[in-house]
């Protein structure tokens, strides 16, 4: 496997802006994404009913960030290339383990506190000190709502890590925090136009956030590509 410390990481000129732009522009040449898209999303509504079925989804989600990273290149991109990613499968899903593991680490202390804090509320909630209470509580659950988003930020690159550069699932999450760091601000509004793409399009429906999810990670992945430069991918807003 690659060495995490040999992975170049600069501080990017990342538009959330010029990072739909690509991604729309990388669709247009390889319309076959979507038909791996449409697999991957069909997957992921399947597996929610399924206990522990979610967590390999970031093997497909793999393979969509490997498409993307093949028409950077410059090469041939069909509907197959996505399944490519389950060459890493282990590694794929060690890293959706991780992500969920910290997420987990992260929020459920604040989940825990401030869900007590509502039961003790409950039987005085006509009072000034329930009413405290509960407002502490629903500072709480945005305090762990943040913390969440924080995690997803921190670990967005880790995927693409995995299937463009080799690396293991810990290597990836480490270069992954290092890159985001590295431009903090660019990176968190680029999550939060992600999310709020993915929410208008739930809210539309499924054939909404089918269309929606490819293009949310090819956004995500022009922003890898200029973070975390190679030959074939350093150009890529030019």
């Amino acid at each position: 496997m690659v060495d995490k410390n040999e992975i170049e990481i600069v501080r990017g000129d990342l538009g959330v802006f010029a990072c739909f732009g690509e991604s729309t522009r990388l669709l247009s040449k390889g319309p076959a994404i979507w038909g791996f898209a449409l697999v991957c999303f069909t997957y992921i509504a399947a597996a929610s009913t399924v206990p522990f079925a979610s967590l390999a989804a970031g093997v497909f989600m793999g393979g969509i960030h490997l498409g993307f990273t093949r028409l950077m290149d410059g090469r041939k991109v069909e509907a197959a290339t996505g399944f490519e990613g389950f060459s890493h499968f282990g590694q794929l899903l060690l890293a959706n383990l991780i992500q969920a593991g910290i997420a987990f680490v992260v929020v459920m202390p604040f989940y825990c506190l401030f869900t007590t804090l509502f039961v003790v509320a409950v039987d005085s909630l006509q009072g000034p000190q329930g009413a405290a209470i509960s407002v502490t509580f629903l500072m709480g659950i945005l305090v762990a709502g943040i913390l969440a988003l924080l995690v997803q930020v921190f670990t967005v690159f880790n995927y693409v890590l995995v299937v463009d550069r080799g690396l293991s699932a810990w290597g990836a999450t480490v270069v992954s925090f290092r890159g985001v760091k590295k431009n903090l601000v660019s990176v968190i509004l680029l999550e939060l136009a992600c999310g709020l793409v993915l929410v208008v399009a739930t809210l539309l429906c499924c054939l909404p956030l089918f269309v929606a999810m490819p293009w949310v990670i090819g956004a995500q992945t022009a922003a890898y590509a200029t973070i975390f430069p190679r030959e074939g991918l350093a150009e890529v807003f030019d």
